[in-house]
């Protein structure tokens, strides 16, 4: 009898433990959205180990690496966001990042280069399918019976929407298959049905983004099928979308039809993003060819952002200005031409004259997913959602495997057989794979640790807390958030020392000047460590000198040039003013801020409430109604404000631990 391959006999077990992981990489990715760094280290693990294990199980078969314009394109990306690093501010940000937006790149390798792909899709193209129903039924939970907007376990709602998109037109292909294959009536309705649900809670989002991608990428695919399927089965696929808008219409008393009137008005629609976008375009012309980092948008933006911008302020909602901004225009162009190449790939693929019916419509339905999804980045930032960029990394390569069926490529195969043993060979893979895996281990870990030395020290057990971030400082060098904090642990405990100019506060006082020194090296952009300093510099004055009150409005004063919402700044600053009688400049300080938007939340209520009280004690009772009217529209909005049941970051109120 003659013995199978050893590649051949370990792709048995090997695709549906590939599967797993990318399962897994995508369960953990629709609960990340950008706090929560653990689930971004564990599902980059996840992939990575998924390549690895791909590499490592092709010692004798060789790796095959398809020549394509999309592969090439794809890889030149993610090699540019790599070199990009080498002139970003923020170092430890941009590497995030890096494998963050890069990893629609990563699971489109960890895919293509995977064994028995055709196995692989099947696990977990049903695992998708079955998490994206599951995620509408808690999002439908929310709407009908909890009365809140049905975002699931997303931030963004519009987020939400565009990765049920992404699987819903996709999903469109393999009915169309179904129908045409005669497939049994059970499976078209389980098919129908599953679209139905995803469809009726797009439309359930109210998103007119969303909407339009899908009524675009529904034209083109339409068009593109009609000659290769039932007629019937296109009607019923366009039916199946219509009844789900009007469902979800007539359920929510005409709901959906008033938000997509709005589209009559383009200025009253596209005004919030129209307000980021020109304050982007000026944050653009500070390094236009190069990017400022990647990752550190949300850094350098405040001083460029309009005073009614009422977003959070993390992204442009425009992916592609937002890549050109951090990554510079080579990533904007590489990106677009990974882009074109895909559609020049289907077209190639359609004038093709022997490609099966059911070749044809399932890469029409990835195609159009995917086409959908680049079309609504024009207006929000699906290539910064985790879950979106794996999801569309399992698609495109679905789609690259589809048409390279048909249409001829150049391929070139590396034979690690000719240098090395498949011992040796998997060991170099391995060693290969451990940079990144500690990486991510160390990330998840000093994230843990950081967290961890928070808690404690808002309980009082300061030397633990010390100790905590002394680790992950150790884990991950230069991370700002947790030197800034360690600093602001320093502070508290000095402040709990009588003598003023004591051996122990002064090296507690040197030591958290040089934590924010490093902090202030590594992340220029972070205004919190000039406020941490300025608290320092004003709480010590025995060890800071004569000159301890100037140097600590100059501090605060950057602080609020670096971040004009950062309330703490502002009040900090205009305490210290008041002390010394400066009650005009105080307001001034005070006032400034004013008119700008913050979160509805107690800290902006307070500083309203204190720049009211500072306006009447002046006189300036006209300035002072209107701050006052401010109020009462904060304590509104904050009574109608629902908790989430997930933590939004807020950027107006250092996080330390002092202040908890």
């Amino acid at each position: 009898m003659k013995r199978r391959p050893a590649d051949t006999a370990q792709a048995a077990y090997i695709a549906p433990i590939s599967a797993l992981f990318a399962a897994c990489a995508l369960g953990l990715s629709v609960f990340y959205h950008g706090p929560q760094i653990p689930l971004l280290a564990g599902a980059q693990f996840l992939l990575v180990t998924w390549l690895a294990l791909s590499l490592a199980s092709s010692h004798q078969s060789g790796v095959r690496l398809p020549l394509t314009p999309v592969s090439i394109a794809l890889t030149l990306f993610w090699m540019w966001l790599g070199v990009s690093l080498m002139w970003s501010a923020v170092l430890v940000t941009s590497v995030i990042n890096f494998w963050w937006v890069g990893s629609l790149v990563l699971v489109f390798w960890a895919y293509t280069l995977s064994p028995q792909r055709e196995r692989v899709w099947f696990l977990v193209s049903r695992f998708a399918l079955i998490g994206a129903l599951a995620l509408c039924g808690y999002a439908l939970i929310q709407l009908f019976v909890w009365g809140e907007p049905p975002r699931s376990t997303f931030v963004n709602i519009h987020s939400f929407a565009a990765l049920m998109m992404l699987i819903a037109l996709s999903l469109g292909g393999y009915f169309l298959v179904a129908w045409q294959q005669r497939a049994t009536p059970r499976t078209r309705y389980v098919l129908g049905a599953c679209l139905f649900v995803l469809y009726f809670t797009i439309a359930s989002t109210g998103g007119r983004g969303t909407t339009l991608s899908i009524a675009l990428s529904l034209t083109m695919f339409a068009l593109l099928a009609k000659r290769a399927v039932d007629r019937r089965g296109l009607i019923t696929l366009i039916g199946i979308v219509a009844i789900a808008y009007a469902a979800a219409n007539l359920l929510l008393h005409g709901g959906v039809e008033d938000r997509m009137a709005t589209l009559a008005d383009p200025g009253s629609a596209a005004f919030p993003r129209l307000l980021i976008w020109r304050g982007s375009w000026e944050l653009l012309q500070q390094q236009p060819l190069w990017g400022i980092g990647l990752g550190t948008y949300y850094l350098a933006w405040p001083p460029f952002r309009d005073p009614a911008d009422a977003t959070l302020g993390f992204f442009v909602h425009n992916d592609y200005l937002q890549i050109w901004i951090e990554a510079g225009l080579p990533a904007l162009l590489l990106l677009l031409a990974a882009f074109a190449s895909a559609a020049l790939l289907l077209v190639r693929l359609l004038r093709h004259a022997r490609v099966p019916v059911a070749l044809r419509l399932e890469s029409l339905g990835l195609f159009a997913g995917l086409f959908a999804v680049a079309a609504h980045s024009f207006l929000d930032f699906n290539l910064y959602i985790l879950s979106i960029s794996i999801t569309a990394g399992l698609v495109l390569g679905r789609f690259h495997e589809c048409a390279t069926q048909v249409v001829p490529v150049r391929a070139h195969t590396l034979r690690p057989t000719r240098a090395l043993q498949p011992p040796a060979y998997r060991v170099v893979v391995i060693l290969v794979a451990l940079f990144p895996l500690s990486y991510f281990v160390a990330l998840g870990l000093s994230d843990y640790l950081y967290k961890r030395g928070f808690d404690l020290a808002t309980t009082g057990d300061l030397i633990a807390a010390d100790e905590s971030f002394t680790w992950a400082e150790r884990l991950l060098p230069r991370d700002d958030k947790v030197l800034t904090m360690h600093a602001d642990l320093y502070r508290h405990v000095m402040n709990r020392i009588a003598q003023p100019d004591s051996t122990e506060r002064r090296a507690l006082y040197e030591a958290a000047l040089a934590l924010l020194d490093e902090a202030q090296s590594a992340n220029p952009y972070r205004s919190l460590i000039h406020v941490v300093r300025g608290r320092i510099l004003q709480e010590s004055p025995a060890l800071t000198g004569p000159e301890w009150r100037e140097r600590a409005e100059s501090q605060f004063a950057r602080a609020i040039a670096l971040n004009p919402r950062l309330l703490a700044a502002r009040v900090e600053y205009a305490k210290l003013l008041l002390v010394i009688g400066k009650e005009r400049e105080a307001y001034r300080i005070l006032d400034a801020g004013t008119d700008l938007w913050y979160y509805p939340a107690a800290p902006a209520l307070a500083y309203y409430e204190f720049a009211a009280y500072m306006a009447r004690k002046l006189g300036e009772n006209e300035r002072a109604k209107d701050i006052e009217q401010k109020v009462t529209s904060m304590r509104e909005a904050i009574a109608k404000t629902v908790p989430p049941r997930y933590v939004v970051p807020d950027l107006t109120t250092p996080q330390t631990a002092s202040s908890s």
